[in-house]
């Protein structure tokens, strides 16, 4: 029995980890930060191009001058974000709100 519980708890571990390694990846070119929270946060000038940014919540993010050619922000949050100058050719904002 203990044998099962401990199975069951480490797969569920190992399943949820690559989501939130993701998550914590620094910013780069083709970053997958797909359904992350990067809300708050100080990107200026951030070379993001053909990253993933699908259902990312950037609330108030600072993406001025960034670099998001050819990115994926489908779905994402933009609420109060700032993408003064940003490169966006070419990226996909379907349903992107904010």
């Amino acid at each position: 029995m203990k044998l099962v519980i401990v199975a069951t708890i480490g797969a569920l571990a190992l399943s949820a980890s690559p989501a939130s390694a993701g998550c914590k990846t620094p910013p780069k070119p083709g970053v997958d930060w797909s359904g992350c929270s990067k809300k708050l946060i100080m990107l200026p000038g951030a070379k993001l191009k053909q990253a993933n940014l699908s259902e990312t919540d950037l609330t108030s993010t600072d993406l001025g001058n960034a670099m998001l050619d050819r990115a994926i922000l489908d779905e994402a949050n933009l609420t109060r974000a700032s993408l003064k100058d940003a490169s966006l050719a070419g990226a996909s904002m379907r349903k992107t709100y904010g």
